[in-house]
């Protein structure tokens, strides 16, 4: 199975940031930066299910300047076969942009599937998978909890849905 599985660098989870002088990022200034949390998850879902399936590809990607090649040296050190960068000067914080740069990118992949993490830590905005599937004219399954493949290599995902009934 070839999976792309798209990752951001985010501030670590227990920093406390500022919103910079420009109003229009983050103040890095004494961060620690890593993998997002979620996207380390999808990773190892990436992971887990080649491992499963037999020979496969998992490619990472993540968009933004150089500082995000560490970002992807991390996904590397976690398994996936390579990483491609989509560079840019400054860290996008915009999600459609995001999912425009990775969709262009994405098309001509051939990927079985394409993981995102739910949404990242420092905007939790949760736009890019969403935007970026809607670019791509493929479906998208948000929030999954579990999933399966079969021999034929179709997928079942569950989607958890919480009741108040």
């Amino acid at each position: 199975m070839k999976i792309a599985v798209c990752i951001k660098r985010t501030p670590d989870s227990e920093s406390r940031f500022r919103i910079a002088a420009s109003s229009t990022s983050i103040d890095e200034t004494g961060l620690k930066f890593d993998i997002d949390d979620f996207a380390s998850y999808a990773v190892e879902v990436a992971l887990q299910l080649n491992e499963k399936q037999g020979p496969g590809e998992t490619v990472a990607y993540a968009v933004g300047p150089d500082v995000v090649q560490e970002t992807l040296r991390k996904a590397m050190s976690m398994g996936v076969d390579r990483s491609v960068q989509l560079k840019t000067d400054v860290m996008p914080y915009d999600g459609l942009a995001v999912a425009k740069a990775l969709a262009a990118e994405l098309k001509t992949g051939g990927f079985d599937l394409i993981l995102f993490g739910k949404h990242a830590f420092d905007t939790s905005a949760g736009i890019v998978g969403t935007a970026t599937a809607e670019l791509l004219g493929v479906s998208c399954v948000t929030a999954a909890s579990l999933s399966a493949s079969d021999a034929s290599g179709r997928m079942r995902v569950t989607h958890a849905v919480i009741s108040s009934a």
